[in-house]
């Protein structure tokens, strides 16, 4: 465990991101903090990786539906359908379509 981190660090990010402007100590400290929760983070809460699907099915949960996600995105509503089945991965076209659609970065998909 690194230096025995805990919430605490997370809720001083917090309020450092919240200040108007930072000193550079103070920007120094946030991003010696912000690696120091990183390394935690990715030792002691491992993620695994998500698929397409998944990641789709997450996004359009979030209020839509899947003709207004194909849609609104550019794509057919039948690969979206595809996608969401396991029937066929996203091209990369797709995932640069969905991710600008959902303003996520196209490595949310996998």
């Amino acid at each position: 465990m690194l230096l025995g981190l805990t919430p605490c660090g997370r809720a001083t990010i917090d309020v450092l991101n919240f200040r108007p402007q930072l000193s550079l100590p103070e920007q120094d400290y946030l991003d010696v903090l912000g690696d120091l929760v990183e390394a935690y983070e990715d030792e002691s809460i491992p993620m695994r990786p998500v698929g397409d699907a998944e990641m789709l099915r997450f996004l359009i949960e979030k209020g839509i539906s899947q003709a207004q996600a194909a849609s609104g995105a550019g794509v057919a509503p039948a690969s979206i359908s595809e996608v969401l089945a396991g029937k066929r991965k996203l091209t990369r076209l797709q995932v640069g379509k969905l991710a600008k659609f959902f303003h996520v970065e196209p490595g949310v998909f996998q």
